[in-house]
């Protein structure tokens, strides 16, 4: 990780003046470092401030050394979040950017369990990240005459979480980091999602694109290909192109991923994505830079105003939901869809006003039954004859005690192991207004990065 660093903090300013653009949104920063040393002493790095240049107090001093093989990153990336300068701990925590930068597995990570009651640091983490509204992504990097091993539960982990948050997971050469963060991350600021798709075969797949009442945002395209020990040696990389099979103008691209930005006026229609090597696997998230959201939540009990943002099978729920700078609207409806191929995993069902004062004003009654796992939640606001979409990440939990079972639970080991010094960068970027203390320092390795929005940004509430 000490390569990565040294790329991370000579782009870091330049990453954040393309998020900020001319609005400068951004007032705050959270830097947590973390590595688990080759004595097993945690190590951490922590620091925050209103610049930039208020966490070069932590950069001058980060020391790297020797790490363990087993590398706890998730429940790292929990604490990362759970952090806050500012005795209002919600708005600074949540509609956060979070950067995690790594080239290790996760050795916390447990195999794929739909039993909630668990408490996985997983699970723990997908309930944290959508609950908040935020944004994750993973940056795992690689020596290419090195490459890491992508075949166990520390590696599917991101994978995982990628498709349950709707997030992205970026697997680049160390030397790539620099330009990944000035011409990809760059753009990562109030992100909202039109379309996602997690995990499907690569080879000419047609994706429509749905509108959004600012006709003059232009929607940015990121598709990444699954890394993993079926891929042939060298292939030629899958690309995107629009309805007429031109492709798309390319921001940055490397072995595993391409970005491309669509211009406003052509933000409608279609986009394929064409593969020249057959049996790739890939992912696709459409997104726009923009204000405008809507949050939403699930419950048993239509008394209740805010819920969680994990259904349970079986048990009978409904839907509150805030749309976020939207007026005006006739209709509003939510449909789960598959996470792979779009379709529909269940009927529309159609919101209507609550009575009385309630945060979240809107209410869907008598939601279809759920099917474990990770879903899409499509939510359309409609006027007349135009509407609006965004995608949320939304997950279906087993209901039930957790029972104990070795087999069920069973802990990876590290068996993707990073190079000397491997660890965890995480930058936070959130809502909020901190009061500046005194920098935490206890000891780090890899990072998170976290930005907090102006106060003033319709995000918060």
């Amino acid at each position: 990780m000490q390569q990565d660093f040294a790329s991370f903090r000579a782009s870091l300013a330049n990453m954040v003046n393309g998020m900020e653009g001319s609005s400068n949104h951004i007032t705050s920063f959270v830097f947590w470092g973390f590595v688990l040393t080759d004595s097993n002493i945690p190590t951490y790095y922590v620091a925050h401030g209103t610049q930039v240049s208020d966490l070069d107090s932590i950069f001058d001093v980060l020391t790297f050394s020797d790490a363990a093989p087993n590398q706890p990153f998730l429940s790292a990336v929990i604490q990362a979040q759970q952090f806050y300068g500012d005795a209002r701990a919600f708005s600074n925590r949540a509609f956060s950017n979070i950067l995690v930068f790594t080239d290790s597995g996760a050795s916390d990570a447990t195999v794929n369990n739909n039993l909630f009651s668990a408490n996985t640091p997983e699970q723990l983490l997908i309930t944290q990240t959508n609950t908040w509204h935020n944004k994750l992504t993973f940056i795992l990097t690689q020596n290419p005459k090195k490459p890491m091993s992508t075949s166990a539960n520390s590696f599917d982990v991101y994978r995982r979480l990628a498709v349950a948050t709707h997030g992205d997971l970026l697997v680049i050469d160390k030397s790539d980091v620099s330009n990944v963060m000035e011409n990809v991350l760059n753009t990562y600021h109030k992100m909202e999602n039109l379309v996602v798709r997690y995990g499907f075969n690569c080879n000419d797949i047609k994706i429509d694109l749905t509108g959004d009442n600012d006709s003059t945002k232009k929607l940015r395209v990121l598709l990444t290909v699954d890394k993993n020990d079926r891929n042939p040696a060298r292939f030629d990389e899958p690309y995107v192109t629009d309805m007429y099979r031109n492709q798309l103008k390319i921001a940055s691209y490397g072995q595993y991923y391409a970005f491309y930005e669509i211009p406003a006026a052509n933000a409608a229609g279609s986009i394929r994505v064409i593969s020249p090597t057959a049996g790739l696997t890939c992912s696709l998230r459409v997104f726009l830079n923009t204000n405008n959201a809507v949050l939403l939540s699930y419950m048993n009990n239509r008394q209740i105003d805010i819920g969680s943002p994990i259904m349970y099978q079986g048990i009978p729920q409904v839907a509150s939901g805030l749309p976020l700078g939207y007026s005006g609207f006739d209709l509003t409806q939510i449909q789960r869809l598959d996470p792979r191929s779009g379709n529909p995993l269940a009927s529309a069902v159609r919101g209507f006003k609550r009575a009385g004062v309630a945060t979240y004003a809107y209410e869907f009654d008598d939601l279809p039954n759920c099917t474990a796992g990770p879903f899409v939640q499509q939510v359309q606001l409609t006027s007349g004859d135009d509407f609006i979409t965004r995608v949320l990440p939304g997950y279906c939990a087993l209901p039930g005690p957790h029972l104990m079972q070795s087999q069920t639970l069973k802990s990876s080991a590290a068996s993707v192991k990073g190079s000397s010094g491997s660890g965890l960068l995480s930058m936070r970027f959130c809502t909020g207004t901190p009061t500046p203390v005194a920098p935490v320092i206890r000891g780090t390795h890899d990072f998170l990065a976290r930005a907090i929005l102006d106060p003033l940004d319709p995000f918060r509430y």
